[in-house]
């Protein structure tokens, strides 16, 4: 990834919180490129990243291989009118803001249906709370959900290096850092 230093981030705290806020990852495998899309569980305490997928998915056929995830938070398209310094200088153009962290690391497969159930349940109680909901994976028959985990496999990826690029517009003066965040919180707030 192309990473200008002003763009660079590298609080883990920060490059987490993202994760956590925007689980969906393109995990891509290195050789064979094979990429798959896949909502991820951060566990923090062990630097993995847990996941399922079908067993049909032709990531289900390896273990033990190396991958990157992406995972991708807010972007905005950022007009040269937002900035506050262009009536005292016009040479600016459009640029694309947005925050996107990458993670290497190694597939392992988990063919566990406890793992599954387990990771199931913490990811559905965590997406449920985010939405104000309340169901719950043992609000579905048990004969319903044994056979589904049977389809499954679950997977973690050991997180072997971790880099965030957060443009936010650091390379602009304040003033027109200030005021492209103004204008993308009017346009967030009105629906655009």
């Amino acid at each position: 990834m192309y990473l200008p230093s002003h763009f660079e981030e590298s609080d883990q705290a920060q490059l987490f919180d993202l994760i956590d806020q925007h689980p969906l990852a393109t995990l891509i495998r290195h050789h064979d490129i094979e990429i798959s899309h896949l909502p991820f569980r951060l566990n923090r305490e062990r630097h993995v990243l847990e996941a399922h997928m079908p067993r049909a998915n032709p990531l289900a056929a390896e273990t033990s291989v190396p991958v990157t995830l992406v995972f991708h938070a807010e972007n905005h398209y950022v007009s040269p009118g937002w900035y506050a310094t262009k009536a005292s200088d016009p040479r600016v153009v459009p640029t694309w803001n947005y925050s996107v962290v990458h993670v290497t690391g190694t597939l392992r497969l988990i063919d566990d249906p406890g793992w599954l159930t387990a990771h199931l349940t913490a990811a559905t109680d965590t997406h449920e709370t985010a939405i104000g909901g309340d169901w719950k994976v043992s609000d579905a028959p048990t004969d319903f959900t044994d056979r589904l985990i049977r389809t499954l496999t679950g997977l973690e990826v050991d997180i072997d290096s971790i880099i965030g690029k957060f443009k936010r517009s650091q390379n602009r003066p304040i003033e027109d850092q200030r005021s492209v965040s103004t204008a993308l919180q009017s346009r967030s707030a009105s629906g655009a």
